[in-house]
């Protein structure tokens, strides 16, 4: 049965959005070629950081220039070469990541038809006397889980390291069916989430949401906010928020 004309998911608030894939947009812009972007979360929610999905068509290439941006890239189907800078030319493949600091360039080229990558961005803050975090490439299946809160049935796999010049934090989490987070948690950093398999009920502020892979959510600072996996396969989704620096004083 094809759905109802102009129903969807997607619901946008002050204060929380769900971005579902049938509401997508991809679009050409500035940098790309043989390629275009869906934005997911941008400052037009209030976010204080941008995430979209790259889409490549065969051969296509990406310029990611250097400033005040900082960039993390996941590959979430194909693949490409990745140019990031002396000894930083590697082949990344779905599962694999890569971590540009501010005042960095890369470039992506050599797309697979079809390569879609998950892109995060936000402003780099930096702290006097503090050394800048250095570039990242890995692979998700390289980091352990480790149990969540003491939890074995959800885990958690930290793409970036807990370091103080690193003020950008992205996680992996993977939930059995039926396990949740202990309880509500409200966040001085606001969160981006990015479903990778799996479904669930995800609540934000006083809605309840059903996700499931390819959704996205944007919660603002101090949203409450809770999940639960549903379904007969573990969900999983990426997580990523500020980390090691206090709210800023506007």
């Amino acid at each position: 049965m094809p759905p109802l004309l102009g129903h969807t998911r997607t619901r946008v608030t002050a204060r929380h959005a769900l971005i579902t894939q049938d509401t997508l947009n991809y679009l050409p812009t500035v940098g790309l070629t043989k390629a275009r972007i869906a934005t997911l979360v941008s400052s037009g929610l209030g976010a204080r950081f941008f995430s979209g999905l790259l889409l490549f068509d065969a051969d296509g290439a990406a310029t990611l220039s250097e400033g005040p941006t900082e960039t993390f890239l996941y590959v979430l189907a194909g693949g490409c070469t990745v140019d990031a800078g002396p000894a930083q030319v590697k082949r990344i493949a779905p599962g694999g990541y890569l971590f540009i600091p501010a005042q960095h360039g890369c470039t992506l080229s050599g797309a697979e038809k079809e390569t879609q990558i998950l892109l995060v961005q936000k402003t780099y803050r930096p702290l006097p006397d503090v050394a800048p975090p250095r570039m990242i490439v890995g692979r998700g299946g390289q980091i352990q889980p480790q149990p969540y809160q003491g939890d074995p049935d959800t885990r958690i796999q930290p793409f970036l390291p807990d370091e103080q010049g690193f003020d950008m934090s992205v996680a992996l989490f993977t939930f059995q069916p039926g396990a949740s987070f202990p309880g509500a948690g409200v966040h001085g950093a606001e969160h981006g989430l990015f479903f990778l398999q799996g479904q669930g009920i995800c609540r934000l502020d006083d809605s309840w949401y059903p996700v499931k892979d390819g959704d996205s959510v944007w919660a603002a600072p101090l949203c409450p906010q809770w999940f639960v996996a549903t379904g007969k396969t573990p969900a999983q989704f990426l997580l990523f928020r500020e980390t090691n620096r206090l709210a800023e004083v506007l």
